[in-house]
């Protein structure tokens, strides 16, 4: 019995480590998306933080499952 509860232990710091996870990559997100919208940035530059914000919202899904 005491394994099964070290295992929902576990269980429980696995789930706050990726809602800490999801939290950091949603705040990061956010950050491209100001700097999108705020900055004048070079075509490149644009679409470097476009590349960016894709990859971090593809993480955001992932985490979200």
């Amino acid at each position: 019995a005491g394994r099964r509860n070290d295992g929902d232990w576990c269980g429980v710091f696995q789930i706050d480590g990726l809602e800490e996870k999801l939290a950091r990559c949603r705040q990061s997100m956010e950050e491209v998306d100001l700097k999108l919208r705020r900055e004048k940035l070079s075509p490149e530059g644009r679409k470097s933080l476009e590349r960016e914000r894709n990859l971090l919202m593809t993480k955001a899904d992932n985490y979200g499952k």
